[in-house]
């Protein structure tokens, strides 16, 4: 009977063998680009919001003020009251 530890010893590789990790395709720039949209506060009294899917916090002081929103939170942002899309 044989064992099959011998089997085992015959797969390892070495590490002095193995071949040193590649580096990953890298990114083109216009992937890594944050895309925007800038919101305006039309109310009376300031108000933080938190972005639905980025779950970044988004703070409006007064009246008037314009923050950029990242694209993915622009729909959630949009139906919120006291808050458009910047012309």
């Amino acid at each position: 009977m044989s064992c099959c530890n011998k089997k085992r010893a015959q797969w390892a590789v070495p590490a002095s063998v193995a071949a040193p990790p590649q580096p990953g395709p890298s990114r083109p720039a216009e992937a890594t680009t944050l895309r925007t949209v800038n919101f305006e506060y039309v109310g009376d009294e300031g108000i933080s919001v938190r972005g639905e899917i980025t779950r970044a916090q988004y703070r409006f002081q007064a009246r008037g003020v314009r923050v950029a929103v990242d694209h993915r939170d622009a729909a959630y942002l949009a139906a919120m009251p006291n808050l458009r899309p910047a012309q």
